[in-house]
């Protein structure tokens, strides 16, 4: 790297130093004779157009190389910083899903870490799909309000410079229980996501891709944090975790939609977070 600074500094270097000695060539006019047997020099600082239109042109010339290669050079030496430094990893967030069921089920026996991670999975679609539509209203009943309206923001700023989000072909490849916390008269429960899908943005006007490779498949960590309070929780679920339809438990405690099984106390909790995982994330462990 020092070496290819040293060749860069030489050579920009020379291509200055030739341009002063051509400029101050140009500015003066020499002309020398001889008579009598002898050499005459006269010296004459007259402005020659012919010279001054030569220096200009060869000055301009110079300026676009010296651009050229500075432009060069620092995308060489951003691609290999680049390539150095390795993309830092997200943080590891512990698979605590027994350890957080079998506590939770001293409370409520009902409860069933599966069908929390069924949830975690429909919030997270449910959310791609409203950035897609443009629609949150169907977000209100799985979420808080605060997180509702940061939804919304962003579905209204996309609307103002025209862009529609694409979010397909999503996929949920893992998922579990990763904390557990009791606090301020709440409880909360985080959930670790591991998603791939395709997005892209295009502009409403003209449908061309200005951001995103319609091709290309994004994987990202998540982490969604579901609250619930500890004082009047809910008996009856609002929605099926697994098909979205609103909740009319039967008899036989399936859902009447999709006939899924579906048990009590398990769905009362609302997001209340969520955020892709990061180097910095902090695992909240379990604390009650």
């Amino acid at each position: 790297m020092k070496r290819l600074f040293a060749i860069t500094a030489a050579f920009l270097l020379t291509v200055v130093l030739l341009c002063i000695s051509v400029s101050a060539f140009d500015a003066n006019d020499y002309d020398y004779g001889g008579g009598g047997g002898g050499y005459s020099y006269s010296y004459d600082d007259d402005d020659d157009s012919g010279g001054g239109d030569l220096t200009s042109l060869l000055l301009a010339v110079v300026v676009v190389a010296i651009m050229c290669v500075y432009w060069w050079i620092k995308g060489i030496i951003d691609k290999h910083r680049k390539k150095k430094e390795p993309a830092q990893a997200p943080a590891s967030l512990p698979n605590r899903t027994a350890e957080i069921t079998g506590l939770l089920r001293q409370s409520y026996p009902d409860f069933d870490g599966e069908n929390m991670k069924a949830l975690a999975k429909k919030a997270f679609i449910d959310i791609q799909n409203a950035r897609c539509t443009r629609d949150p209203e169907p977000l209100k009943n799985i979420m808080y309000d605060g997180l509702w309206r940061v939804i919304l923001g962003n579905i209204e700023d996309d609307m103002i410079e025209h862009v529609t989000v694409h979010s397909e072909n999503i996929a949920i490849t893992q998922s579990w229980l990763t904390s557990y916390v009791r606090e301020g008269g709440y409880e909360y429960i985080g959930v670790y996501l591991n998603a791939k899908y395709t997005e892209y943005r295009t502009d409403d006007t003209t449908g061309a891709i200005i951001s995103g490779d319609a091709a290309a498949q994004v994987r990202e960590h998540y982490l969604m944090r579901f609250a619930r309070s500890l004082n009047n929780p809910s008996d009856q679920p609002k929605y099926c975790p697994n098909c979205g339809a609103p909740m009319d438990i039967a008899s036989s405690g399936k859902c009447t939609y999709c006939g899924s099984t579906v048990t009590t106390s398990s769905f009362d909790w609302l997001l209340s977070d969520f955020t892709t995982v990061r180097s910095d994330t902090k695992d909240d462990g379990i604390r009650i």
